[in-house]
């Protein structure tokens, strides 16, 4: 798989292909919210932008990326990639958000100066193979609950497993694969924590959706009631206000926490034995466009701890952040965005 300096190399031959474009300049840069600065000379003077790199992207790291990309003070972003399928290029498009590819796609857009939009034709074989465990629904489960939960990291490995819901074994080879990378350090005799917090909620936003979010789904649902937010009081009744045993996710999380939107749809983790109390009590009808998604509740760490004025279970915001990007629409995502810097930054900035 190309690294990103091959990247690097083959967006800027990309660019030199151009007619328009006499040089093409790029440089890294220390700047915490890009890879590096681009310096585009064209025949109508130059194009100055910083950069972000990636490889392998998927839709849901490609929203992760709209939902967080914030373009430098003085210049636009840039995208440079491997490789863009057409149905990204065409969400990126939509989005106003610049790209150039490895395989010849090119997005740059500077109004009453410069515009183009050009399709590549080459393809790019990259390996294929099983995802690594750390990036599987199972090792999704533990860095989910090492992210939300730093002290977890120091458990036994029995403790660990029992909090994450997978077995032993998937917290050997987990573990074993986050040291290697220097993902997980030792501070001390027995503490270990996370590093590199920001690339490592990345990877696990983008894989929740593709790989982590089908194996927790246990069903969707129609409420005879038709409104949401009545169904949301009589899932308080039924299921109880106590301990809590469940917890919305996506928009109606987001709503309780920072008070932006509810959505029109309805995602409650639960435990399994919970699905007969809510579809047979409260009359639910199975639907595969349903407005209600029920999903398994794996470990104790999805339930966050109560807030203020906040009454009904909510799950931790790193699960409403990855629902809301899994939805993807255009408000969905402002607000993920909104929930990103309110209650996520917390995570990344604990190094």
């Amino acid at each position: 798989m190309p690294g990103a300096n091959d990247i690097v190399r083959a967006c800027k031959e990309t660019l030199l292909s151009l007619d328009a474009v006499k040089r093409a300049r790029l440089d890294s840069a220390s700047d915490s919210n890009a890879d590096g600065r681009v310096t585009v000379h064209t025949h109508l003077g130059s194009l100055e932008y910083a950069f972000v790199v990636k490889k392998s992207l998927n839709h849901a790291r490609l929203q992760y990326l709209l939902a967080q990309s914030r373009p430098a003070e003085d210049r636009p972003l840039l995208l440079l990639a491997d490789h863009l399928s057409p149905t990204m290029i065409d969400r990126l498009v939509e989005s106003g958000f610049q790209f150039v590819d490895a395989t010849g796609n090119i997005h740059l857009d500077w109004p009453g100066r410069l515009y183009v939009l050009v399709r590549g034709s080459k393809s790019l074989q990259l390996p294929g193979g099983t995802p690594e465990r750390l990036y599987q629904a199972s090792g999704l489960q533990v860095l989910f609950v090492l992210l939300v939960q730093p002290s977890s990291a120091s458990l036994s490995y029995r403790e660990l497993a029992a909090k994450c819901g997978v077995s032993l074994g998937t917290i050997a080879i987990v573990m074993k694969q986050l040291k290697q990378r220097g993902l997980l350090e030792q501070m001390g005799r027995k503490e270990w924590a996370l590093t590199s917090k920001e690339k490592l909620i990345e990877q696990w936003v983008g894989g929740y959706g593709g790989r982590l979010r089908p194996k927790l789904l246990l069903g969707r649902y129609r409420a005879s009631e038709g409104d949401l937010g009545r169904t949301v009081s009589l899932v308080r009744q039924n299921l109880g206000a106590g301990k809590p045993t469940w917890a919305l996710t996506g928009g109606y999380a987001a709503d309780l926490l920072i008070g932006h939107f509810r959505g029109n749809q309805l995602g409650i983790f639960v435990k399994d034995e919970a699905i007969d109390n809510l579809t047979i009590e409260l009359s639910w009808l199975p639907s595969r466009e349903g407005d209600i998604t029920l999903f398994r509740l794996f470990s104790p760490s999805i339930i966050l701890g109560r807030r203020p004025g906040v009454r009904t279970p909510v799950a931790h915001p790193l699960l409403a952040y990855a629902e809301l990007v899994f939805q993807g629409g255009e408000r969905e995502l402002e607000v993920a965005r909104i929930l990103y810097q309110r209650e996520l930054q917390i995570i990344t900035h604990a190094d």
